[in-house]
């Protein structure tokens, strides 16, 4: 799958908080408690991460089943993501 780096750099993050998170609970964490995590940890990156941008990684991460969580009825999707659907 090629991505830019910008992308990598969410994916990666995505995806070690998401193993920090099911390590530390011991269960399935869920999108929304990723999406969380990933926001607080990269809050002073430059630019900010957007939260519509993180929220649609996790979601295609966890489609592609490269992420295992709880899927949540209340991830911020961006509208044009929703529009593809």
């Amino acid at each position: 799958m090629r991505m830019q780096t910008s992308q990598a750099e969410i994916v990666a993050t995505v995806l070690f908080a998401a193993d920090a998170l099911a390590k530390e609970r011991k269960d399935l964490p869920s999108e929304s408690e990723v999406l969380g995590e990933v926001m607080q940890w990269k809050q002073h990156h430059r630019p900010p991460l957007d939260r519509g941008e993180v929220a649609y990684s996790i979601r295609n991460l966890a489609a592609l089943r490269w992420l295992n969580v709880k899927p949540s009825t209340d991830l911020p999707l961006p509208e044009d993501a929703l529009a593809s659907v």
